[in-house]
């Protein structure tokens, strides 16, 4: 136990002498000068000198000893060993063994002792000392001549016939920065006379290049040696950066006051290294007087900017200028008595000139330095427009949304200040930051200066307020400032085309031609294509397919050469129809017209292939873009896919793609968070949706739009979270967000869902959804096309343009909801509220309900039995289906054409009204025609819609056909019925056996079909044994095995739906 003990007190006691595993943290800094006594500046007796020489022999033996010693871990920070001359040599090697009190942990963790740390620390004959000599650098040039000629331990060894004079030219006209070491020793061997100052000026050249701390001590040992009239720029430039690198601020400013009478004017002398030193260790009286030296001695010929240059590249300058104006203000406090240097005005305007350089190029955009910074100044009245402006701009350039607001509260205070004018330059960018962010205070104070100050704004101005209304969709603001800059600017037709730009933006067509004709007249040659362009984006806003590609060949016609936003806004029109085909010929076109291929071009590749439902392909092309010659990121294809495969509910696919996405550094922006939280709503996940939302509005605000907050709501109306739709929607004002027209749709849609429930909870008779329709007038008072006038995706629209989805878009689920209610009366004055609207948004155009509004129609009719009005409906769907299902072709095609793959399933949810209604009315063979007409043109049934059909015929005792249709269409996505054994198996299990409602193509059949083609067989079985029974049991047999092997596995469960269905047979 003792022995136990008495290690573990060893151990201890070896513990005691290593340092501390934390760092002592500190920002504070001593001054400069510190650093630099010596320890004859201490009262020290007579003989210390005598022991320090008895000790080292001479000074180039002390200083390899030095040398030595700042290796280890005793070093300080500035490379030189702290208060040596306090212990004996010998308590200094043994506290060097065992200690490590100094270093950092990682400095030492398994490092190998050398043989260079072992050495002694003295030396039993004078001369021989480490490979390193160097001197004390506060010797006489007379001293420094004789230290220059000592070797080094270690000396290069020369053949007996090798001029070492010759060897070091040599050398110094080849050598790298890694031969220093070699050169010295090569110089050391050298001898060398006082008139051969040119070769310690190239020697000095080349060492000044290093990084080495004994490098520099050399260099400062050479700069000694090398007369006072031999001392050019140059010369001085690598002494006073020699002195920088050892942290000898006061040697290095005594060298530059040297130099400024001298060699100024003959180039750099190292004067913004020193000064930013100077300011970077807040030595303010050192870094003024070096100003005020240089301001002094500047000749006319030489620019004060490279003074700055060094000082524009530190680090938290903001700060160091934050300190100099708090020292400056201290300084001019009354009954200060150090008043000869504090209250010169000299000081005052170099403390300006450090916070203009501060405000103009540091990247630290913390508001509390800033508006410190401005407070001081302002109190020093120092503050000059200057400031504001550099400040400002810099700030806008940095595009954080910090940075923004800090920028807008400056200008603020610039715009309040006595006697500062905001210039042009100022107020256009600042104007641009508005119209960005389409913040209409500032665009009106912006405005109120320019006409306060300059009598107008300039006609970039001008145009730059047009286009932020004009992408909001202010027809309005548009004309009105479209007339100002006629009268302002006679001649000028540049802002024509945003006029143009503002009705194709509000999906008007018909005015967009009208403004088209009228404008192509007058305007300039030059601004032809971008008038023909805003013209085909027009009719692509509208998904007008026919007027696009009639567009495009009037362009032709017309002798213009399209570009790549033409052929890209024709691309995007075959993309989002899913067209391959018709991207990849346009891209063919393009490349025949000698147009680019840009990013945007790609993209619509991705999505054609996308919406063709081949991912795979739309991977490949994505991986290959990588390495095509295209100019600007490849996120937008990236997200795409990602996208994609989040509405497929992919969770695999989707954190795989994200990944390579960040392997391949692809950058990412609002719509890949959109994609992550799209998934996460989908999968019933909206409190996720809605926390990665409100993380990423604090880490990465600029990426957030209006965008997610519609995902969010919607996430939460799917799962039924009411209330979480309406705070979601007050947070996303609260964010300054305006809502969108899917916004307000989803807010009405909880308002009916809201209402229901009420109803339903108090057992209440009431047909009227009070709430839902209070805020139905609320939306319908503020109703206009610039809630269509935004590019972000928009949801609730489905495949249907603008021009049928909005405003229907409003009334569809309230007509639906007040349908299945069976109150009529409602119904119908909800959509004569719906005509009116469209008819006083869009006077042009003939009121078209989208297919969601006649679906709500349908159920309206089919509950009160109208068929010739519920027929009606169908044919409209029917009609705007085939539409919205053409494929684009350039060469106008005379042949029927089959309905886009993409769009093969847009008239599923009509179709199943129009087959009830047709069941209802007994028309069985008009439901086969309807069918088979709808399959001869490219439409598709989905799952749902199959199921539905096979159930009615089972209804209607055509179990023959129903057999037939379940072996042919359902029972090939058919995976059978859970293997546990009959009695475990869970009600909830069977009756969940439904197609992913994700995938529409995806097929098989549901649990209430299998009950119904089970109640058949017990129709059939009814029949006894007679011929017909056998008959039919045969050809069931023949044609549909799967499906009848898979109903006769039916398990039995006594549940709701077994009972109604089957309790008829």
């Amino acid at each position: 136990m003792l022995e136990r003990a008495a290690g573990c007190l060893e151990t201890s006691g070896r513990h005691i002498l290593r340092a501390s595993r934390k760092s002592i943290k500190t920002r504070r800094m001593l001054h400069s000068t510190f650093w630099s006594h010596g320890a004859g500046d201490l009262d020290l007796p007579p003989w210390w000198t005598t022991i320090v020489q008895g000790a080292f022999g001479d000074g180039v033996e002390a200083e390899s000893y030095r040398e030595l010693t700042t290796r280890n871990a005793f070093s300080n920070p500035f490379g030189e060993l702290g208060l040596d001359f306090l212990y004996p040599t010998k308590t200094l090697a043994f506290i060097q063994k065992c200690s490590a009190y100094g270093s950092e942990r990682w400095q030492c963790h398994r490092v190998r002792q050398s043989a260079k740390q072992s050495t002694r620390a003295y030396t039993s004959v004078a001369g021989e000392g480490s490979e390193n000599d160097e001197d004390d650098l506060t010797f006489s040039a007379s001293s420094a001549e004789g230290l220059l000629q000592s070797t080094s331990k270690k000396q290069l060894v020369l053949s007996d016939d090798a001029d070492p004079f010759s060897v070091l030219r040599t050398r110094l006209e080849s050598a790298s920065v890694r031969d220093s070491e070699e050169i010295w020793q090569l110089y050391c061997q050298v001898k060398t006379t006082p008139a051969d100052v040119s070769l310690r000026v190239n020697i000095l050249g080349h060492l000044a290049c290093s990084d080495r701390m004994v490098d520099a001590r050399r260099s400062a040992q050479l700069f000694e040696t090398i007369p006072l009239l031999n001392r050019n720029s140059e010369v001085y430039r690598h002494g006073i950066e020699s002195q920088i690198k050892l942290k000898n601020l006061q040697k290095a400013n005594e060298i530059h006051q040297e130099a400024l009478p001298r060699a100024l004017a003959q180039g750099p002398l190292g004067s913004d290294l020193l000064l930013a030193r100077m300011i970077d260790a807040h030595d303010w009286l050192a870094a003024y007087k070096l100003w005020e030296s240089f301001q002094e001695f500047k000749p006319t010929t030489v620019s004060e900017s490279h003074l700055w240059g060094s000082v524009k590249k530190l680090s938290h300058i903001k700060e160091r200028a934050l300190s100099l104006a708090i020292y400056a203000s201290k300084r001019e406090q009354p009954g200060n008595n150090q008043t000869s240097f504090s209250q010169s005005q000299g000081l005052l305007k170099f403390v300006g000139k450090v916070s203009s350089i501060a405000l103009s190029f540091d990247d630290d955009i913390g508001a509390q330095h800033v508006l410190g910074l401005f407070d001081k100044l302002k109190r020093l009245k120092l503050l000059t427009a200057e400031h504001y402006e550099k400040a400002i701009l810099r700030l806008l350039s940095v595009r954080s949304n910090d940075s923004l607001r800090l920028a807008h509260k400056l200008y603020g205070a610039f715009r309040n200040a006595q006697h500062l004018t905001p210039s042009r330059p100022l107020l256009r960018a600042t104007l641009k930051s508005f119209c960005d962010a389409y913040n209409l205070i500032g665009m009106r104070k912006v405005m109120d200066d320019w006409f306060r100050i300059y009598d107008g704004p300039d006609s970039t101005s001008y145009r730059m307020l047009m286009r932020s209304f004009a992408r909001q969709g202010d027809v309005n603001a548009v004309q009105t400032l479209c007339n100002a800059y006629s009268s302002r600017f006679n001649g000028d037709f540049r802002h024509l085309p945003i006029l143009l730009y503002v009705h194709a933006r509000r999906g008007t067509l018909e005015e967009t031609v009208k403004q088209f004709r009228e404008i192509i007249a007058i305007i300039p040659d030059k601004l032809d294509l971008m008038c023909w362009n805003i013209l085909l984006y027009a009719y692509a806003k509208v998904d007008d397919v026919d007027g696009a590609v009639q567009c495009f060949n009037d362009l032709l016609f017309d002798g213009l050469k399209p570009d790549d936003y033409t052929f890209g806004t024709l691309m995007g029109v075959c993309a989002n129809r899913g067209d391959v085909e018709g991207v990849k010929e346009l891209l063919r076109l393009s490349d025949s017209h000698g147009s680019k291929r840009t990013v945007a071009m790609v993209d619509c590749v991705v999505l054609a292939h996308i919406k063709d439902e081949s991912l795979q392909d739309a991977e490949r092309v994505i991986e290959a873009a990588i390495d095509m010659d295209l100019e600007g990121p490849r996120t937008r294809m990236w997200n795409y896919v990602l996208t994609a495969y989040a509405f497929r509910l992919d969770i695999g696919s989707v954190t795989r793609v994200h990944q390579r996405m960040q392997e391949l550094g692809v950058p990412g922006d609002g719509m890949t968070y959109a994609a992550l939280m799209q998934l996460l709503a989908m999968r019933g996940q909206a409190n996720a949706a809605d926390k990665l939302l409100r993380s990423t509005h604090h880490t990465d605000p600029l990426k957030i739009t209006s965008f997610h907050y519609a995902i969010v709501m919607g996430g939460y109306l799917a799962t039924g979270e009411l209330d979480q739709v309406f705070e979601t929607y007050q947070s996303m004002r609260k964010a300054g967000f305006s809502p969108s027209a899917a916004h307000k749709s989803s807010l009405l849609r909880a308002s009916v869902n809201v209402d229901v429930t009420r109803i339903a909870n108090f057992g209440s008779q009431e047909q009227q959804l009070t709430a839902a329709e209070t805020i139905l007038e609320q939306i319908l008072r503020s109703a206009d096309l610039s809630d269509v006038a935004v590019k972000a995706p928009m949801k609730g629209l489905g495949v249907q343009s603008i021009n049928e989805s909005y405003p229907s878009m409003y009334f569809d689920y309230l007509i639906f909801v007040y349908g299945q209610r069976r109150a009529f009366d409602k119904v119908r004055e909800i959509y004569s509220k719906y005509e009116e609207t469209a008819k006083r948004l869009r006077p042009a155009k003939e009121v078209t309900p989208s297919v969601k509004a006649l679906c709500a129609l349908m159920v309206s009719h089919l509950r009160q039995e109208q068929w010739s009005d519920l027929e009606e409906c169908w044919n409209l769907a029917r009609e705007q289906a085939m539409k919205v299902a053409k494929p684009v072709a350039i060469t106008v095609a005379s042949e029927p054409y089959q309905a886009l793959y993409h769009r093969r399933f847009v008239l599923c949810t009509p179709l199943l009204y129009y087959l009830k209604a047709l069941d209802e009315q007994g028309k069985y063979d008009e439901m086969r025609s309807t069918i088979n007409s709808l399959q001869q043109n490219g439409f598709a049934l989905d799952n749902k819609a199959w199921n539905s059909y096979i159930q009615i015929l089972t209804r209607s005792y055509h179990h023959l056909e129903a057999f037939e249709l379940c072996e042919r269409w359902l029972v090939p996505g058919w995976t059978g019925w859970p293997t546990k054994q009959y009695r475990r198996i869970r009600k909830r299990q069977i009756k969940n056996l439904r197609a992913d409602r994700f995938k529409p193509g995806r097929l098989f059949p549901v649990y209430q079909t299998m009950v119904y083609l089970a109640g058949a067989l017990m129709d059939i079985r009814s029949m006894g044994v007679g011929d017909e029974g056998k008959e039919l049991m045969a050809k069931i047999r023949k044609i549909a095995p799967r499906t009848l092997d898979a109903v006769r596995g039916l398990p039995r469960i006594d549940d709701q739906v077994q009972q109604d269905i089957l309790k008829s047979w």
